[in-house]
Parts: structure tokens; C-alpha cells; sequence
């Protein structure tokens, strides 16, 4: 599964929508999940943009996000921490009748601090593998009583999301779009009145990538002046980051150090047309940050813009850093050069200087 910080914006729409929306028909809950729900579909949709993946929110009873051919519905719960794999996902039986190529399962924090991308599975796999439960039923596992009844499947079951964005993405290459060639696109994604309006790659908006992860090496307090000053920070990956590293073209490193595989992201003080801010940065509330260092071993989720370059004949991929949220912080202790010797001599007149006289007579 896949943890993700919640962004005040995306609660604000979420609001929004439900307010617009109302009770959802056929919801467990009546309805009272609306803000978790539409939570859900955002998170699901925004994984999908990071890597450059071309998608619609929908909010049909079918599904709510498509990716051309793929048709998505997210399904959300609510919940007080971070889910187990034990945990179970359910989907209503008033709801199996939907007309979705796949499901997305999302866990969202009661208080919309955070989230869980859980997993995914094909809609005809998931009622195959489903156990089914009556209305006013106990579940075995976690002795809740079932509200209505439903299918269900443990979270340790479904599919990694990453195998969702890599089919995805291969489901997308299947169709070339060249400017201005007239091609079939039912959900007017990647076209308008049926001419594609680019491929895949070029012209597309920048869109942020967001990576939580240990972190090594983090210059974002004050720039790394070793080489070219840039503010800069080594992201420690597992599968899920390591897909969508991958999926925007960025290049994973790997030093056969404590970091594991990871990604380094910059951003230079000095850019094309000036001197440029430095990146974001908060704590986990999302306040200013206090300007301690971070350490190595800190958890952060980092906001990255991919974009391409060409230079001196080479091309590549770089993701300029745009913000950090520290959420685990290990603060930076400074290496000294000497351990201390017990019954050593003391320079006491070193701690009698005043600190407003800088040099003696």
C-alpha cells in the first residue's frame, strides 16, 4: 500500500463536491462517507497525473476516474490509523452490477491528514475471489457488524498499485496520438472532437510527483554549495515510489549503501533567468519550518516536477524539487572529531571568554 499526506486543497474540493453531491445512492454508510469518498477518487487520480498519465474524474454510478479504455471506481473507507493487511475491503451487492474494467481500494484518516492507496483488482477477479456477507452479520476477523450486504476481500490480496499504473501506462502506448490526425476517443481524453491533440510525451503540463521516503543527504534548509549550489535531498524508495520514479523517466541510483535504491532530487539556486526560492518546506501539520536540520533517516514526502532537458547533445529527465513535508524527524547531530577523554586536560579559560568579545588583546 501506498501512504499519502493529504493537501488542504484537495479537502477543500472534496468539501465541495460532497456539499454538491449529497447522500450517495447505495452507499453503506448513507452517504456519510462523501468527503472520504471523493478523498479517494482525488488521491487515486492525482498518483495517475504524477506519472503523466492522462485522466478523468467521472463520478458516474459506473466508475469514477477513466484512462481511456480503463475504467476505474475507487472505493473508500474511513479509519482511525493506518491499515493492516488483514484488514478487509468491501464492495456493496447493490454496487456489483457496475459497469468498471477495475477496482482501486483507499483507506482516508478521519481527520483527512492522510491516506492509503491499498491495491486494485479487475472487476470479474475481485467477485471471483470476494467472501460474501449477509446485513447484520459479525465478521469473523474483526467482529464488526456488516451494515449491508457486501463482498469482501483482504487488503493483502489485491494487486500492488504499482502493477495499476504499469498497465496503465502500457494500455496508453498502445494508442499513438500524433497532432492533428483524427483518432477514436470515447472518453475525450487525449483528444478534443476527435483530433488528438499531442502524444503522450510532448506539450504535456508539468505535473508535481509526490514520494514519501526516508531521506539522505538533505541540503533543503540551506544549499549544497559542494558543486553548483542547489538545494537537493537522496529519497529512499520501495515498489510503489520506485514505479512512479520510474513511470516519469526519473533515474534511480543505487550506491550499495544504507540507502538502498533512491532518487536524487535538486533544485539549482541559480536558474535561467535568476536566482530562484528556495523549496517549501513544513512539518507534518503543514506549518512553516523551524529551520532545524534534517537528518539522515528522517521520513519526508517531497513534491517533485519532472520536466525534459537537452544539453551538449544529451537528453534526460531531472525532477526539480518543489516542496518537503517532514514527517519523522531525526535531527542532525554533528560528527566531532575526537571522543571525549575522561581526566583530560580542560581549557578552562575557554568557557570563561565572553561571547561578546570575538578575539583577545
Amino acid at each position: 500500500m501506498q501512504e499519502i499526506s493529504i493537501c488542504p486543497e484537495d479537502i477543500q474540493y472534496a468539501r465541495e463536491k460532497a456539499i454538491e453531491m449529497g447522500r450517495i445512492n447505495n452507499s453503506i454508510t448513507k452517504g456519510e462517507g462523501n468527503i472520504a469518498g471523493f478523498l479517494g477518487e482525488i488521491i487515486v487520480s492525482n498518483l495517475l497525473t504524477s506519472v503523466g498519465i492522462k485522466n478523468k474524474i467521472h463520478n458516474t454510478y459506473n466508475y469514477d476516474i477513466v484512462c481511456n479504455d480503463i475504467t476505474i471506481d475507487v472505493k473508500t473507507k474511513r479509519t482511525k490509523m493506518k491499515p493492516r493487511d488483514y484488514y478487509e475491503c468491501s464492495i456493496a451487492k447493490t454496487s456489483t452490477h457496475q459497469k468498471c474494467t477495475h477496482y482501486v481500494f483507499t483507506r482516508i484518516l478521519n481527520d483527512f491528514s492522510k491516506a492509503w492507496i491499498l491495491g486494485w483488482m479487475e472487476h470479474t477477479e475481485y467477485f471471483k475471489k470476494a467472501r460474501f456477507l449477509k446485513k447484520g452479520d459479525k465478521d469473523g476477523d474483526n467482529n464488526f457488524i456488516v451494515k449491508a450486504d457486501c463482498y469482501n476481500v483482504s487488503i493483502e490480496d489485491l494487486n500492488n498499485i504499482s502493477e495499476l499504473v504499469t498497465k496503465t501506462v502500457d494500455n496508453l502506448n498502445q494508442v499513438v496520438y500524433t497532432d492533428g490526425v483524427e483518432v477514436v476517443d470515447k472518453h475525450n481524453i487525449n483528444s478534443h472532437n476527435g483530433v488528438a491533440l499531442n502524444t503522450r510525451k510532448i506539450n504535456m503540463p508539468i505535473q508535481p510527483l509526490y514520494l514519501t521516503g526516508k531521506c539522505y543527504w538533505a541540503s533543503v534548509v540551506e544549499p549544497n554549495s559542494t558543486f553548483e549550489p542547489a538545494w537537493q535531498v537522496d529519497l529512499c524508495l520501495d515498489a510503489d515510489t520506485k514505479a512512479l520514479v520510474e513511470g516519469a523517466g526519473l533515474n534511480v541510483r543505487n550506491k550499495e549503501d544504507e540507502r538502498g535504491e533512491f532518487v536524487t532530487l535538486k533544485r539549482k539556486v541559480q536558474g535561467k533567468n535568476g536566482p530562484r526560492s528556495a523549496p517549501t518546506v513544513v512539518d507534518s501539520q503543514n506549518n512553516p519550518w523551524d529551520k532545524k536540520l534534517i537528518g539522515n533517516g528522517s521520513v519526508v514526502t517531497v513534491k517533485a516536477l519532472p520536466f525534459e532537458w537537452n544539453y551538449a547533445g544529451k537528453a534526460g529527465v531531472s525532477a526539480d524539487l518543489a516542496a518537503v513535508q517532514v514527517v519523522e524527524l531525526v535531527e542532525y547531530a554533528m560528527d566531532k572529531d575526537f571522543d571525549v577523554v575522561e581526566g583530560g586536560y580542560i581549557n578552562n579559560a575557554a568557557s570563561e571568554m565572553s561571547d561578546d568579545i570575538p578575539f583577545g588583546n
